[in-house]
C-alpha cells in the first residue's frame, strides 16, 4: 500500500508532531517548541501514514518563504521505517513547496545520517556545504550538511515551442 500524506493545521498538530519528533530524534522538540515553530511564517506541517486510515508514524515540518523553503526536520517513528514513508513525505513537501512559489529546498543533515543522505540524495539534493560541529547534541558534535534541491523544472527542447521567440 502506499503511503498517504495530508496537511494538518497548525493549532491541531502540535502534540502528534511533537510526539513523533521525540520518537525520532534524541532530545526531541517539546510541545512548545514545536508550537512556536508552526506558528511562525510560511511554516508548514504535514503527517503520513502507513495507509490512508492510519494513526500518523511519520512528519515534515517546512518553512516556504518566497523563493526557498527550508525543510525543518522530518521523520518517521522507527517501527514505521522502510516503507516509503519518509520518500512520501518528502515529495509531497517538494510539491507543496514548489505550488507555493519556491524554487528550491534546502536541509541540514547529520553527517553520520547515512540512511537519510541516501533518501535526500535519491530526491535530487546535493551537498552545498558543511557546518562544522552543527549539531551539539551528539557527543562528539556532528557536522551538519547543508543539502540544496531545485524545483525549477527543466524542460526538453521538444517540450519548447519554436515559434515563441519573435522574428
Amino acid at each position: 500500500m502506499t503511503p498517504a500524506t495530508w496537511p494538518i493545521i497548525a493549532s491541531d498538530a502540535t502534540a502528534t508532531v511533537a510526539a513523533l519528533h521525540r520518537a525520532c530524534f534524541a532530545p526531541g522538540w517539546s510541545d512548545a517548541a514545536v508550537g512556536a515553530l508552526l506558528a511562525g511564517t510560511g511554516t508548514i506541517a504535514l503527517l503520513a501514514g502507513a495507509e490512508p486510515a492510519a494513526a500518523p508514524v511519520g512528519f515534515a515540518l517546512f518553512r516556504s518563504i518566497g523563493e526557498e523553503a527550508e525543510v525543518l526536520a522530518l521523520g518517521v517513528a522507527p517501527e514505521a521505517r522502510r516503507q516509503r514513508i519518509a520518500a512520501a513525505l518528502l515529495i509531497e513537501l517538494c510539491g507543496r513547496a514548489a505550488r507555493l512559489g519556491a524554487r528550491r529546498v534546502v536541509l541540514e543533515v547529520a553527517a553520520t545520517n547515512a540512511a537519510a543522505l541516501a533518501l535526500y540524495r535519491r530526491h535530487g539534493f546535493t551537498i552545498i556545504g558543511v557546518r562544522c560541529g552543527y549539531f551539539a547534541r551528539f557527543v562528539p558534535p556532528v557536522d551538519g550538511l547543508t543539502m540544496a534541491r531545485s524545483l525549477e523544472v527543466t524542460r526538453r527542447a521538444s517540450d519548447l515551442d519554436p515559434g515563441a521567440c519573435p522574428g
